[in-house]
């Protein structure tokens, strides 16, 4: 017979998991011209380390501070409303 085990994971576990199998995750990005701090979930794929690209379609009605297909750096980060998640800071080279 098979134990089953409950695998505790880590944010660093999630994003290596992540990295590993080049699988959908969410990251945020920042939305410009908002007159406010304010993110947007977005899906990405994992490249590397800390390098994702950018999915998915913009809405009419927002500027996301990266497009759609860019490729980012990614670190986390806490945000104003006490979450935590991967925030896109930076075009990767």
């Amino acid at each position: 017979m098979i134990e089953a085990a409950i695998l505790k994971t880590t944010p660093i576990a999630d994003m290596r998991l992540a990295r590993q199998n080049k699988v959908m995750t969410t990251i945020y990005v920042a939305l410009v011209n908002e007159g406010t701090d304010a993110w947007r979930p977005v899906k990405a794929t994992s490249l590397s380390n800390d390098t994702y690209r950018v999915e998915g379609a913009m809405d009419e009605d927002e500027e996301w501070e990266f497009s759609p297909g860019t490729t980012v750096r990614c670190e986390w980060m806490v945000f104003g409303n006490g979450e935590h998640g991967l925030a896109a800071i930076d075009v990767a080279d």
